[in-house]
């Protein structure tokens, strides 16, 4: 019998790709939990061993509404009082607590140079 690229990734004897059928469902409703009493997503794609995107992913498949943690007003003051004083997008982050690329999309939005390196 010949089998069409539909079959192909688990025909040949590879891994499974899909997430939802590498990890079993309990191994999931793990992580969901774990995402709704405050685990980030990046945390539990870390010990879980996939992307962040997909830890995403798994918590809207669930049904579940994901986190953007937004700047308050004065995160967003000191943001801009940091980046003013010459503050890589890096260093910005570290005394936020913030990832280097959340403080990109902010100064972004701003209009405070979003097109930046980071260093």
């Amino acid at each position: 019998m010949v089998r069409g690229p539909a079959h192909l990734g688990t025909a040949g004897g590879g891994p499974e790709r899909r997430v939802s059928k590498r990890l079993p469902a309990e191994t999931i409703e793990r992580l969901v939990a774990e995402y709704l009493t405050g685990s980030t997503a990046a945390d539990l794609g870390r010990r879980y061993g996939i992307a962040k995107t997909t830890v995403l992913r798994l918590i809207r498949q669930a049904g579940e509404p994901v986190r953007h943690p937004r700047f308050s007003a004065a995160e967003i003051t000191r943001l801009v009082e940091l980046s003013e004083a010459g503050l890589s997008q890096k260093d910005i982050a570290e005394r936020l607590g913030r990832s280097p690329s959340a403080v990109w999309h902010c100064l972004r939005r701003l209009g405070l140079g979003g097109n930046q390196r980071q260093r």
